[in-house]
This record gives structure tokens, C-alpha cells and sequence, in this order.
């Protein structure tokens, strides 16, 4: 039931009429895209976990086809020119390795599940909304505090935060937590990189630089070298495209819209995620989790009004 009324909420929505007719504007088809591409990602970072790996191993061989990702998508489309703005791309590298890696611990936890850590790693919008008015004086209105209360009510009903169920509740949710607040600092990260000029193709190789040798450093230093196992060789390079990719689409959303509107969208990615959980992974779909799911797409909306 939970799921035909979240898929009838989506649908009669007008913004995604807009999509239909062609009239919507270029940073929103650009976020969607985005939220289609990293929303596949999750999922695949969820099935590679089935297997036990090192996380900086994966991390460092999804860094090699992250960052010739990001480099073919500058050249092709003319985007290898320089900017001391492209700077800030290692900052959002170091932030990159943070969330990343705290997010594939969130889903190595003993009873972790995709369906609820992936939609609270998600929310990281919060974090850049609330940053975005705070820091860089984007307007405050009605829709985005609704917005934000209702994305803490679906962080509370996907945790299955209560005093009764602690035995219960899905694993790594501090995990997820951290990454959550990790992921919405990049977003800021980029909203200010591409108000000082940085080209997004040429800004996410900068963050690409960074991460992989913090990656590697870490999986040296940690794990005993890299462990590169048939799990991380089939899921890390897909990953890798898919989230540059990602990222670049959401970068150049960033340079016509609003960061406190564009991450909204594409951080909806939840939405597949949850929705392919239960029979690729046979996670339980509860009243409560689907509850959560509804709270935190009505979050998104509110965020775009």
C-alpha cells in the first residue's frame, strides 16, 4: 500500500507533469538525472556488501574509473580549462572519502538494510539547505522549514527510533548518520565552487585527485594494502561511472539552481532504492519504513516549491 502512494504522490505531482511536457527547466531535468544514476549506485554499493571487503580497497579501485570518468565528460565537453575555483574540488575529495567510506560501513553493519540507510544517507539535504541559507543567504520560506521537519520525521521512522525496538533496529544507522552529514557538506563544497567559476567536469576530477590518494593512504595504512576482490572488481568501476557522472550532472544543475532546490531532486534517489530493496535484497517493508519513505519525498517536494 505504502508504495502506490508514494508512486501516485510522484506522478500527479505537477513538477514531474512539467518533465512530461517538456516545459521543465534545464537544472531539474539535470538533478533527475542525476538522482536516476546515483540511485543505481546505491544499490550496487548494497549487493557488493553482500560480500565482505575491505572499504578503502573499494574505494580506491571506484576512485580509478571515478576520476576518468569526470576527465572524459570535461573533454568532451570542452571543460578542461583551468580556474582557481577547481580548487575546492579537493576539499569535496577529502569530504568524498568520509562519507563514502562511512556509508559502506553503515552497510556492512550486522543488520544493516539499503531501504534505510540509503534514504537517511540521502537526506544529506538537510545539511546543505540548512548550510545554503545559513552561508550563502538563499531564501528561507515556509515550504523549505516544512521540508526540513519532514525530513527529520523520515530519518526517526526509517531508523525505527524507539525505546522498544533498539534490539531491532537496522545496523550502521550512526554510520549512515555520518555520511549523511559528510555528503551534504561536497554539495556545499560545490554550490560555492561553481559560484567562483569552477567548471563542474573539471571540479569533480579535482575531488577525484584528493580522494583516491586519501583512499589509497588509508587502505595502506589500515588494511594491509589493497585487497581487490572479485566483489570490489565487479561493482567498484560501475560504481565509479555512475557516481561521477552523477555528480557532474549535479554540478552543472548547481550553475542555474538553487543548491537548497537542486540537491533536494537529485538526493531522491532513495526512492529506487527503497523500492528495489525489498526483492533484490528480501528486506522487510514495513508500515513504518514506508511511512518514512513518504515523509522524506514530501521532504524533496517541499524543498522545490
Amino acid at each position: 500500500m505504502g508504495w502506490h502512494v508514494v508512486v501516485v504522490i510522484i506522478l500527479d505531482d505537477p513538477r514531474f507533469q512539467q518533465v512530461i511536457r517538456g516545459t521543465v527547466p534545464a537544472w531539474l531535468l539535470l538533478s533527475l538525472a542525476s538522482m536516476v544514476l546515483v540511485g543505481t549506485a546505491d544499490l550496487l554499493f548494497r549487493r557488493a556488501t553482500l560480500s565482505r571487503f575491505k572499504p578503502a580497497s573499494f574505494m580506491v579501485l571506484h576512485s580509478w574509473f571515478f576520476g576518468p570518468t569526470a576527465f572524459a565528460w570535461a573533454a568532451a565537453t570542452g571543460s578542461l580549462q583551468w580556474n582557481p575555483a577547481s580548487l575546492w574540488g579537493l576539499v569535496a575529495g577529502a569530504l568524498t572519502f568520509v562519507s563514502s567510506y562511512s556509508f559502506l560501513r553503515s552497510l556492512q553493519a550486522p543488520g544493516s538494510q539499503v531501504s534505510v540507510n540509503a534514504p537517511i544517507y540521502r537526506l544529506n539535504l538537510v545539511v546543505t539547505a540548512i548550510l545554503a541559507i545559513a552561508l550563502l543567504g538563499e531564501k528561507i520560506t515556509w515550504a523549505k522549514a516544512a521540508g526540513l521537519l519532514l525530513a527529520g520525521g523520515a530519518v526517526l521512522l526509517l531508523s525505527e527510533i524507539s525505546p522498544r525496538r533498539l534490539g531491532a533496529r537496522p545496523g550502521g544507522l550512526g554510520w549512515a548518520l555520518l555520511a549523511m552529514a559528510a555528503f551534504g557538506l561536497i554539495h556545499l563544497v560545490y554550490k560555492i565552487a561553481v559560484m567562483l567559476g569552477a567548471l563542474p567536469s573539471l571540479l569533480i576530477f579535482g575531488q577525484f585527485c584528493s580522494f583516491t590518494v586519501i583512499a589509497l593512504c588509508y587502505a595502506t595504512w589500515a588494511e594491509g594494502g589493497l585487497r581487490l576482490t572479485r566483489a570490489i572488481w565487479t561493482h567498484a568501476p560501475i560504481c565509479g561511472v555512475l557516481n561521477a557522472s552523477g555528480r557532474i550532472l549535479l554540478a552543472w544543475a548547481l550553475q542555474s539552481g538553487e543548491a537548497s532546490t537542486a540537491v533536494p531532486i537529485s538526493q531522491m534517489s532513495f526512492v529506487f532504492t527503497f523500492l528495489l530493496a525489498a526483492p533484490l535484497f528480501r528486506e522487510p517493508v514495513t508500515g513504518r519504513k514506508a511511512a518514512g519513505l513518504l515523509a522524506a519525498v514530501l521532504a524533496v517536494l517541499a524543498f522545490y516549491r
